[in-house]
């Protein structure tokens, strides 16, 4: 994930705040530190929606959903600089998700033909965030909303398991 830019101006969407005002505050908030926040403690499904939405070219309606996540509905009714540096804080916890994941969940034994297979029909990124939930959703026998609902940390950790066990099982299927 690479850094994001937002391509169309929000100063109007901040009340009172002139495009001077936004350019003095864009060069403060640049260097400034992001406002922490935790996505590991959003649901699982957020979580999945933003990195979904993250690959995508960021408009206001992709900021809006996103922002909504951690901020609320009224985040509008927020200062601008909180807004953007908890807009950092969301990019730079995402971003960390997103690593931690891939790692995480990499198979030690490469399956070249399904591999090919899922390339074949597109790959399932044309499926945004379903796939993911619906493995949590049989591993837990649980239906779309309880696994969408869920903390990223418990989904995390579920699928971690399932993931090791798969990794040991084909390892002894080998010997």
């Amino acid at each position: 994930m690479g850094v994001i830019q937002i391509k169309m101006p929000l100063y109007n969407e901040f009340v009172g705040l002139t495009k001077e005002q936004q350019n003095e505050l864009n060069t403060v908030i640049k260097y400034a530190k992001p406002i922490e926040i935790n996505c590991k403690a959003w649901k699982y499904g957020d979580v999945k929606t933003t990195q979904h939405l993250l690959t995508k070219e960021i408009n206001f309606d992709i900021f809006n959903i996103i922002i909504t996540f951690a901020l609320g509905k009224y985040w509008h009714s927020k200062r601008y600089d909180i807004v953007m540096l908890s807009w950092k804080g969301i990019i730079k916890s995402i971003s960390e998700i997103s690593e931690f994941e891939a790692k995480a969940f990499k198979s030690r034994k490469i399956d070249t033909k399904l591999e090919a297979a899922i390339e074949s029909v597109g790959g399932f990124e044309k499926f945004n965030r379903l796939p993911e939930i619906v493995k949590l959703m049989e591993y837990c026998n649980c239906k779309y909303n309880e696994a969408y609902d869920m903390d990223w940390n418990t989904a995390n950790a579920i699928q971690w398991y399932k993931h090791t066990l798969n990794e040991v099982q084909k390892e002894y299927n080998e010997q």
